[in-house]
């Protein structure tokens, strides 16, 4: 927990608003990092998790827009191919995190001196 604003904010909302994240996104996002270097498959991601293919499909395709994310082709042994995901590095991730902090820092003393 972090104290903010009078109030305690644990820390993984600050993750989900940095990001813009729903609390699905934010649960595969902690599940990729706890796992970084390795790929998973969404499947493989919504069996763990226990969360619907659909969901995770989603999921991992705003992370992977956010450049959080990375993909790779897999072909399969019968044909055709999946795509396989990895989170980048966890300091980039925190990096990411703290430029949006940092921004949003910028806007309020910008607007404190407004005030």
């Amino acid at each position: 927990m972090v104290n903010f604003a009078c109030k305690d904010v644990d820390i993984l909302n600050v993750v989900k608003c940095s990001l813009g994240l729903s609390k699905g996104e934010v649960s595969i996002l902690k599940y990729f990092a706890k796992n970084a270097g390795l790929f998973y498959s969404t499947d493989e991601v919504s069996k763990k998790l226990k969360f619907e293919q659909s969901t995770v499909q989603k999921c991992v395709k705003k992370l992977y827009d956010l450049d959080i994310l990375i993909k790779k082709q897999r072909n399969l042994e019968g044909g055709g191919y999946e795509f396989e995901y990895c989170s980048i590095e966890v300091d980039k991730i925190r990096k990411i995190i703290l430029g949006n902090i940092n921004s949003w820092v910028l806007k309020i003393e910008k607007e404190l001196c407004n005030f």
